[in-house]
């Protein structure tokens, strides 16, 4: 199977979820992006506080989310649909000695407007820099 298909599949599943069954992922928005010597800062927040991701720019899943746009959080212990941190890792890049972390679209159901290259260029894959809890 072509990886296009296979990774628009498993956005597609992860997305379905929430039409039956929401998810317990955390949602996060984007708040910034800064690209400096061959990294990416990206800040995220949820209702639990800010995170800070890093990606190396040229790493495969070095995304940069859209503004405005909800991702669900996956981490280790959080899969998104038949998403896990394993299945991102193998299918992105793992940054070995880091948390590693990634963010899927959290579509409310699939819109057939959207394009499957749309769903891949949505999931991103980072290591965990910080997290601030919000008080």
């Amino acid at each position: 199977m072509n990886r296009l298909v296979a990774l628009a599949l498993f956005v597609f599943s992860a997305s379905m979820v929430s039409q039956s069954n929401p998810p317990a992922n955390e949602v996060v928005r984007l708040v910034s992006v800064k690209e400096e010597n061959g990294a990416k800062r990206i800040v995220m927040q949820s209702k639990r506080g800010i995170y800070l991701f890093m990606c190396n720019v040229g790493a495969a899943g070095c995304t940069t989310p859209i503004p405005g746009q909800p991702y669900w959080l996956l981490t280790a212990s959080s899969p998104v649909g038949k998403m896990d941190l394993d299945w991102l890792k193998n299918w992105y890049v793992d940054y070995h000695d880091a948390t590693n972390m990634g963010i899927v679209p959290a579509w409310e159901g699939w819109n057939k407007q959207r394009d499957l290259m749309e769903a891949y260029r949505q999931v991103g894959s980072y290591w965990l820099s910080s997290f601030t809890a919000t008080k």
